[in-house]
């Protein structure tokens, strides 16, 4: 796991291993960088500590990539696109249609420490011919 200790949301991990209440923990990462099931960084939601952990730590990472006051934000540099590209008519261009793609980039990049999401990773690195290798933290 890769954590910078200069990050624009400081403490997050010991406020997951206190078991906050999850209103603490919601006011740490903006509404806008959380996915779908957001609450499993807390034990009540979620009984296995290594998986809350990377789940609490990918969230983290999301959310400062996405804080245009350390960055340029990830997802609209993602979904950009030039005038002839095919594409230009899926990046969401609604206030509302914002909302919907970071909810489901947060989700998507929370989802990818879980077990299914490691061993997706893995299984697309093999087959590209590359390794992965992941540790869990131990908890």
């Amino acid at each position: 796991m890769i954590m910078s200790k200069d990050s624009g949301l400081p403490g997050l991990q010991a406020v997951a291993r206190q078991e906050v209440t999850l209103e603490t923990l919601l006011e740490k990462i903006p509404v806008e960088h959380r996915g779908v099931l957001f609450e499993r960084v807390l034990e009540d939601f979620h009984p296995q500590e290594n998986t809350r952990r990377l789940e609490l730590a990918f969230a983290e990472v999301w959310a400062e990539r996405n804080n245009p006051q350390m960055y340029r934000p990830l997802l609209p540099s993602l979904l950009e696109t030039h005038e002839g590209n095919p594409r230009k008519e899926f990046v969401p261009a609604t206030e509302r249609e914002w909302q919907v793609a970071c909810l489901v980039a947060a989700t998507l990049f929370q989802f990818l420490p879980t077990t299914v999401g490691c061993n997706m990773l893995y299984e697309g690195f093999r087959r590209a011919g590359g390794k992965l290798w992941y540790e869990l933290p131990e908890t």
